[in-house]
């Protein structure tokens, strides 16, 4: 498993080139399998918006280590900045073989977090702007 924190995470080159980094990259060289997660934290207005992009930046890359006989699954999923969580995630916990209170717990989890998080930033947002302006 990787995951693009703090954007240092590498693709698996060995297997497929590209540009794209996903967020977070689950591979099984046993089962031969990839399975590609990117998140988006768009406003609740814009989830429809963002998964449909989300789904077209990825397709090629799906597509290509499909073609190298590896078995590829691709999950866009949003959380609303608010902490509205898109039925993306829901199904691909599912699909991950998630269910029950335990994917109700994981959902309830990331919905607070995207909460918290924006919730920061909204606290932070003048911040790096005084600093700039202040001579120092």
């Amino acid at each position: 498993m990787q995951a693009d924190v703090g954007g240092k995470t590498t693709f698996q080159r060995e297997i497929i080139i590209t540009t794209l980094r996903p967020d977070i990259v689950l591979l099984s060289r046993i089962s031969i399998q990839f399975i590609l997660v990117e998140l988006t934290v768009p406003l609740e207005t814009k989830i429809d918006e963002a998964h449909e992009r989300k789904l077209a930046e990825y397709q090629k890359l799906v597509t290509d280590i499909q073609e190298k006989n590896w078995r590829a699954w691709y999950f866009p999923v949003e959380v609303g900045c608010r902490g509205f969580v898109s039925q993306a995630l829901w199904r691909g916990l599912g699909s991950l073989g998630l269910t029950g209170t335990v994917r109700r717990c994981l959902v309830g989890k990331v919905g607070k977090q995207a909460e918290e998080a924006s919730g920061w930033v909204w606290r932070k947002r003048e911040e790096q702007w005084k600093s700039l302006l202040v001579p120092g």
